[in-house]
């Protein structure tokens, strides 16, 4: 009996390195969950509201981006909720956009973390990414952070995979990122100006193709534009 529980526990123990995929997804299901139940908690605080007040007033695109301008920040989270608003303007459903990337951003998180440092530093961020109150709290919040911290590890990843194979497409979306996480929140540029030194550094130590240097130094100069 005891070796019979010793064998099922260490079954149990190993099923996560050998269904990898499944416990990725079952981790990140859980932390969608408790997003969604935090969404569902609370009422709109003062900049909540006023970014919901400005997507619903919104009649078109280019009022929206009226409207972003009375804001502190870049227009793409107004962007977002003028047409996520076809699924509802409550509370609730002007959430769930910071719910799906908050979500988003723990897989990619996972994802990069497993890349440049191994499997068990992935798994241990996925868990922190998931459940950490904090990150919880701005995922159920109509508010830039989400969609940032989503944006930049976007940026991040692609831009590892890009240094790793030369690849032009990955560089390109790391690039596309970028700019969406600077239409987001000001805060962005912080992060190219890391980005940028940190690339730099990483293109110095090899010989790169002259079409990714191009357009790796194209991008950082829109960056900077």
């Amino acid at each position: 009996m005891t070796a019979t529980s010793t064998v099922s526990r260490a079954s149990f123990a190993d099923w996560p390195a050998q269904h990898p995929r499944a416990s990725a997804a079952a981790i990140q299901l859980c932390g969608f969950l408790w997003r969604l139940w935090a969404a569902r908690g609370t009422f709109l605080n003062p900049d909540e509201a006023m970014h919901v007040l400005a997507a619903n007033q919104s009649s078109s695109l280019a009022a929206a981006y009226r409207a972003s301008l009375a804001t502190a920040h870049p227009p793409l989270l107004l962007f977002v909720l003028h047409f996520w608003r076809v699924f509802g303007a409550s509370e609730w459903v002007m959430r769930l956009p910071s719910v799906i990337v908050g979500t988003i951003f723990c897989g990619v998180f996972f994802l990069w973390l497993r890349d440049l440092l191994g499997e068990e530093a992935g798994w241990i961020g996925l868990i922190l990414a998931s459940f950490l109150p904090p990150l919880i709290e701005i995922s159920a919040e109509v508010r830039q952070y989400a969609l940032l911290l989503c944006f930049l590890m976007l940026c991040a990843y692609f831009l590892e995979r890009a240094l790793a194979a030369d690849s032009m497409a990955a560089l390109s979306f790391s690039l596309f990122f970028l700019y969406l996480a600077m239409l987001t929140h000001f805060s962005a540029i912080l992060f190219a100006a890391a980005i940028g030194g940190y690339s730099l550094l990483r293109l110095t130590r090899q010989t790169r193709p002259r079409r990714f240097l191009t357009l790796w130094t194209a991008g950082m100069a829109g960056a900077l534009g």
